[in-house]
């Protein structure tokens, strides 16, 4: 008997719901969870069955007993591996594996790494970027010249490439009157206030391409400003590193002057890009948005918020994505405040139609995909907002 590491597992032993096993780079299996306080780390391929069935009491090929039993105790002790009910706490139960990993992993709690091993603004994808047009137009913070350039922070141009737009019909739109806009607008706390998520259009009312065009304006307009860092992009709402990945598109459903279609903003000149036409992905996502939101019809304009996630990811190891996330939160917060200044019904969504946009755009989801979606139209006279979120 070789002690207390060969007793029989309990009854009921298993793999926690939040445990995830993933290759780890080199060779091995990795068993984490964001309820263990330890992670665990194989390399025999009879261990895999003690990671399936932690709690089978028979041998397993290719694992010695004590091997077995050592790894047994360390999946249960670690909390990897658990016995009984899980979830009998909703503090438990109210979260998925995947919601709780990111959550924790984002935020850097228990040493949570990325890619590379490092956390933060760590400029790990420096080295990876090859192509000439990914490049960042200058150096990485302590990569620069002996007098310390520190200049640029993301890869290729802050404009998003022509790449699936279909060839030589942008559109210029025109510029709203800025003294009038400020003359006209309401107060801030007047907006805050009378903010609210509007679901239904007036049909016999459309939103005008001029309203549109005010609106992408005063929402994603975009210009380079010096920074001790070199030009960054400038927009009204925050980005975190002063990157700005996100990305606006416009599925035209009812639009006063502007065709049908999907079309790309182009923030630096204020123009919309057209895609080539795919009418059923474009049903797809305004059907979508209907069901989503519960409105009675389709949007008159559905706007998709992109990120181009090379832009930020080469930068930030752990956090990008979260990163993303709260760069949307604002971007959502400047089109309810624009949209309620404007006197149009914006609101926004949960989710959409998931590859749509890649069959309209062509994009590389890995490279570009959506990551948020906005109604916006006139607001129809039978809404009621009291409610609303």
């Amino acid at each position: 008997m070789l002690g207390a590491e060969l007793v029989d597992p309990p009854v009921g032993a298993r793999l926690s719901r939040f445990t995830t096993i993933a290759a780890v780079p080199g060779g091995g299996l990795r068993a984490t969870s964001p309820r263990a306080w330890a992670a665990i780390t194989v390399h025999a391929p009879g261990a895999l069955a003690v990671l399936a069935d932690p709690g089978a009491r028979v041998p397993h090929p290719g694992i010695g007993a004590r091997a077995a039993a050592l790894l047994r105790r360390d999946l249960l002790r670690s909390g990897l591996a658990v016995t009984g009910e899980e979830d009998t706490e909703f503090r438990v139960r109210q979260w998925s594996a995947i919601d709780l990993a990111f959550h924790r992993s984002s935020r850097g709690i228990d040493g949570a790494v990325g890619v590379a091993g490092g956390f933060g603004a760590t400029y790990w994808g420096l080295e990876h970027l090859t192509d000439p047009s990914d490049r960042p137009p200058a150096t990485a913070p302590g990569a620069g010249s002996a007098a310390g350039s520190t200049a640029g922070l993301a890869p290729g141009p802050a404009a998003r490439s022509a790449a699936g737009l279909a060839a030589g019909s942008a559109m210029d739109l025109p510029l709203p009157d800025l003294e009038r806009v400020l003359a006209a607008d309401p107060k801030l706390t007047e907006v805050l206030r009378a903010r609210r998520s509007v679901r239904d259009h007036d049909a016999e009312r459309p939103i005008t391409a001029g309203q549109l065009a005010e609106f992408l304006y005063r929402c994603a307009a975009t210009s380079d400003h010096p920074t001790p860092y070199g030009d960054r992009p400038r927009r009204a709402y925050p980005g975190g590193g002063g990157i700005h990945e996100l990305e606006l598109y416009v599925v035209a459903h009812q639009v006063d002057g502007l065709e049908p279609g999907t079309y790309h903003y182009d923030g630096y000149g204020h123009r919309l890009e057209p895609l080539g036409r795919k009418a059923g992905a474009e049903r797809v996502l305004l059907d979508a948005a209907r069901s989503m939101s519960g409105a009675r019809a389709r949007p008159q304009v559905l706007l998709l918020v992109t990120a181009r996630f090379e832009r930020l990811m080469w930068v930030y190891e752990g956090l990008a994505y979260a990163l993303i996330l709260k760069n949307l939160g604002v971007l959502v917060q400047t089109m309810y405040l624009v949209a309620t200044a404007m006197g149009l019904g914006g609101c926004a969504l949960g989710s959409s139609a998931p590859r749509a946009f890649q069959r309209i755009s062509g994009a590389d989801p890995l490279r570009e995909d959506v990551v948020g979606e906005f109604m916006l139209g006139t607001v129809a006279v039978e809404h009621q907002t009291g409610g609303d979120a």
